[in-house]
């Protein structure tokens, strides 16, 4: 089969849940010409509009509900209604999404989308990003004054097979990006843009042929974690035993 190129701006950005996405995509969509939508492949349907991001196309579930086609078929009709949007178009595709609809893959290798691998490197600053979400109950705010102030406790162990969950399931993404070989890819770290937010979203304007002379944009999302993890981790001396042992040292770094 003929390769075809839809638009070298159409992209996904690959990722899991927790690790600045919905920051990095609102980003992406304060950009001129680019938009950035979120979870579209979520099994159900929106109760409000995002905090974050672009809210003008239906998710799958939503899209699919009065229509009688059937997968692969139906996903990349959806796939195709998306990229077929004037602006450079990309959405969030989480890891559980790619197992869920791995229709979506031969789609996206035969149409050369690019692809985003959003990377959190600190595991266990994911676990409590997700601690907090489940203690608040909520994903995302755009108020400073919702920093935690919380202490956390931590099972030692099931946090350790978490941490070993999730380091698995970014090396399986790494593996199926390169299978998806047509596919322009790039990875880019959550840590490196808290580092250097400048120099990490010109390396991203580049890749989606953004204009470079587009001033920056910032996302209005808010980070709620920002203490060092051992005034945050209220079983932080356990924690850290069991992690030094198991050779995660490098995670307790704040």
């Amino acid at each position: 089969m003929e390769l075809i190129n839809v638009g070298k701006h159409n992209y996904i950005i690959l990722t899991t849940q927790r690790t600045g996405s919905s920051m990095f995509m609102d980003t992406l969509n304060g950009y001129p010409d680019t938009e950035g939508h979120m979870e579209l492949f979520l099994d159900h349907k929106r109760s409000a509009p995002p905090l974050a991001g672009e809210n003008s196309y239906p998710r799958y579930c939503e899209w699919i509900e009065n229509k009688s086609a059937l997968r692969p078929f139906s996903v990349w009709r959806y796939l195709s209604g998306l990229y077929s949007r004037k602006a450079s178009t990309g959405f969030k595709l989480m890891y559980s999404h790619v197992r869920n609809y791995p229709d979506s893959l031969p789609y996206l290798f035969f149409k050369r989308t690019k692809i985003i691998h959003l990377i959190r490197k600190n595991y266990l600053d994911i676990i409590l990003s997700e601690k907090i979400a489940e203690m608040t109950g909520k994903s995302h705010t755009t108020d400073t004054s919702e920093e935690n102030s919380n202490l956390i406790y931590l099972d030692p162990m099931l946090t350790l097979d978490r941490i070993k969950k999730l380091d698995s399931n970014t090396k399986n993404m790494r593996r199926i990006i390169s299978a998806l070989f047509t596919c322009p890819s790039i990875e880019i770290y959550y840590e490196d843009i808290l580092s250097d937010r400048f120099q990490t979203f010109e390396k991203v304007q580049s890749f989606l042929g953004i204009d470079q002379t587009a001033q920056q944009v910032e996302s209005s999302l808010k980070k709620r974690q920002t203490k060092a993890k051992s005034e945050v981790i209220s079983n932080y001396d356990e924690i850290s035993t069991i992690l030094i042992d198991a050779g995660y040292s490098h995670l307790l770094d704040s």
